[in-house]
């Protein structure tokens, strides 16, 4: 066998190889753009205008945190509802980025529903006051709210009801999700700049 065969047969594995790492790059990146995308948004979740369903979560302090939709001493103009899971790295990170956002948004409620491990959250928004962190036992809120992947995010409007939702992988698209509803609405948000555009799937006219 001659070197020259043995060194074009190595090449062509090389290449092959090569391939098969490209393919795979690319079927993700073509998952995650369906996942985002407005078809998908539809299926992912509960259908807009569905009546937000109640929250009982559990902090990491021991307390326990009752969310009531109807509770007319709750003067939010929106509730932006966080989903995590164990199994969702960049959860921890999202809620780091998104720290400050009861400070620029002063009008809106914000609450991340853990899957598990509230503590890990709880750490990375505690410098900031705004946010109801905690976690149910064996995920009934995620199963409560169709969610069974994350980050997702809902917005609940005055009415109470879901008025957008999405697929969310930084503060931005939090806050795209937001500005929405409260423009929607006619609400006051968030001052200074403007944010990018992104496509919102959103029940609010």
């Amino acid at each position: 066998m001659s070197s020259a065969w043995v060194i074009s047969m190595i090449l062509l594995w090389l290449v092959v190889i090569l391939l098969m790492i490209l393919v795979l790059l690319l079927y993700r990146q073509f998952g995650l753009t369906y996942l985002s995308s407005r078809d998908r948004l539809r299926m992912y979740g509960m259908d807009l205008g569905t009546q937000a369903r109640p929250i009982a979560l559990t902090g990491p302090d021991g307390l326990e945190h009752k969310i009531d939709w109807h509770d007319s001493s709750s003067q939010a103009a929106a509730t932006v509802v966080l989903f995590a899971l164990p199994s969702c790295p960049i959860c921890a990170v999202l809620a780091e980025e998104t720290v400050d956002l009861p400070r620029r948004w002063p009008t809106s409620r914000f609450i991340w529903v853990d899957g598990l491990d509230s503590v890990r959250l709880a750490r990375a928004v505690d410098a900031a006051p705004g946010w109801v962190v905690g976690s149910a036992e064996h995920n009934e809120v995620h199963r409560a709210w169709d969610v069974s992947g994350a980050p997702f995010a809902y917005v609940v409007g005055r009415s109470a009801r879901i008025d957008a939702k999405g697929v969310v992988n930084s503060a931005t698209d939090v806050e795209q999700l937001l500005a929405h509803v409260l423009h929607a609405q006619g609400d006051v948000g968030r001052s200074g700049e403007s944010l990018p555009e992104r496509s919102v799937e959103s029940r609010v006219q």
